[in-house]
């Protein structure tokens, strides 16, 4: 028997214990619980503590002295700081030969079962005790994964010399973990969730943005998408999965904001609907089609039994339902949404300097069907295929690593997704700020005057209708979609 089905068997014991007694009833004192400010009776208390001790191996005895504690700290009306002061005091309280030490939980699931947002979760979706437990587990051994991750990033910025990694290199790096990480997630999500599902529906999930590109950046957002096969009313029960999912990645942020006595989160804020929900691939691909920065951007990060075939007819799906001609359009709109990039006192280098490069890049990129998704991969293969000019392609690249280290960098900093930055002790407002180095001054500068460049050079593509402008020497005729 698993120790999850044997957890949850324990449950029902319990509750057959105490169900039939009105504790409530016989005792009219109540356990106060002061961080949340509530009155609870015996059995009400019962319900609430009972994640946070080890029931699981509890024998007949431990029940009836746990019953008689909890009746006890009723009858004196006492108060408890959390839920966790309270399971601290039972085990002072049945203080015993064999359950001293094993009463109570590790103290770090203490701290993760007592989260806001994992409290709200077990209360929304209405999470027993024994699975409690299990979540917190693999809530803390996902948390020690997620940072191990940051503390390789800041590593990685702190070499120098010729171990000095690129800024492209260690994006790539995040980005691999993240994705390791959500399929972490989902998988154990699946293993103790799934039934909820209330059938074998196959799925898929994908990451979306910068997760799909292989450039997230230490506090960039994890966009998911799920994909299935299944009847259209069976869409709401995905829809509940996957907000318990996404509830489950809030409550591993927080644990990790918490343990290091954080202000904000560090950031990886979910969003398990990026793409919305439709009950088959071409339906959630059709609604993708022309949403800003997602709809040619998806990576598979998992895929569940059953789901083998789902990503394949999402982007075919997506695929045949973007047009270069619509590319072009779109590209157009993102060059006078950005506009070409100023350096000023303040700095906002994701809105001034990132986003120009990577819509533009990835308008691009349907325009001429490119096999790549990374900005960088992009550029290259728009010179290997002498759609783009080399010596523009090969600053482009420069600039694209300036600012992206610059980010990491600032992120870092703030230990959360804050884009903003001084460009000199000018642009300075608070203590906390991020003031650019001479050299990446130098580089931010070089890297505004070749994004000039780049923007000049596509505004002339499309005003030519996709037949000259970034290369010197291409041929008119193979992408004149206007005629």
């Amino acid at each position: 028997m698993s120790a999850l089905l044997r957890g949850r068997q324990d449950v029902q014991t319990l509750q057959r214990t105490f169900g039939n007694r009105a504790v409530g009833a016989t005792v009219q004192r109540l356990i106060h619980l002061e961080d949340k400010k509530l009155d609870l009776a015996a059995d009400d208390a019962l319900a609430r503590v009972l994640p946070f001790l080890n029931f699981t191996s509890f024998e007949a005895g431990d029940y009836k002295a746990l019953h008689e504690a909890l009746l006890g700290l009723d009858k004196d009306n006492k108060s408890f700081e959390s839920l966790a002061d309270l399971a601290s005091g039972l085990r002072t309280l049945m203080d015993a030969p064999k359950g001293a030490k094993s009463l109570t939980v590790l103290p770090q699931i203490m701290t993760i079962l007592s989260l806001d947002d994992f409290e709200k979760m077990v209360t929304k979706f209405k999470i027993p005790a024994s699975d409690q437990q299990v979540l917190a587990g693999q809530i803390r051994e996902n948390a020690k994964f997620v940072w191990g991750t940051y503390k390789e990033v800041q590593s990685m910025m702190e070499a120098t010399g010729k171990k000095k990694p690129t800024a492209e290199s260690i994006m790539r790096f995040f980005t691999a973990s993240m994705r390791k990480f959500s399929s972490m997630v989902v998988q154990d999500s699946m293993e103790l969730f799934g039934h909820r599902l209330g059938g074998d529906i196959p799925i898929a999930v994908l990451m979306a943005g910068s997760g799909a590109r292989e450039e997230m950046f230490p506090g960039s957002d994890l966009d998911l998408a799920v994909l299935t096969d299944t009847k259209k009313e069976n869409t709401e029960k995905l829809f509940e999965f996957t907000k318990l999912i996404e509830s489950r990645l809030s409550a591993t942020m927080q644990y990790i904001t918490v343990q290091l006595n954080l202000t904000k989160d560090v950031g990886l804020a979910p969003d398990t609907g990026v793409f919305g929900f439709a009950h088959t691939p071409e339906l959630l691909a059709a609604k993708t089609v022309g949403m800003q920065n997602v709809a040619q951007d998806a990576a598979v990060v998992h895929v569940g039994e059953g789901g083998e075939k789902l990503p394949e007819r999402f982007f075919q799906a997506r695929d045949e339902a973007t047009a270069p001609k619509q590319a072009l359009g779109e590209l157009k709109d993102r060059l006078v949404e950005f506009g070409t990039p100023q350096i000023k006192a303040r700095i906002d280098i994701k809105k001034d300097f990132l986003r120009l490069p990577t819509l533009v890049l990835r308008e691009l990129a349907t325009f001429f069907q490119l096999k790549s998704t990374n900005s960088f991969d992009r550029v290259r293969e728009l010179v290997s295929t002498k759609q783009l000019d080399g010596g523009l392609g090969g600053s482009l690249i420069d600039a694209l690593e300036v600012i992206s280290r610059i980010r990491i960098r600032l992120h870092l900093h703030h230990k959360s997704e804050f884009d903003e930055a001084a460009f000199d002790e000018s642009g300075k407002k608070a203590t906390t700020d991020y003031v650019l180095s001479k050299e990446e001054q130098s580089g931010l500068q070089k890297a505004s005057d070749t994004l000039a460049r780049f923007h000049e050079a596509c505004m002339n593509f499309v005003a030519s209708g996709g037949t000259e402008g970034l290369a010197p020497s291409k041929a008119k005729s193979k992408w004149n979609i206007f005629g």
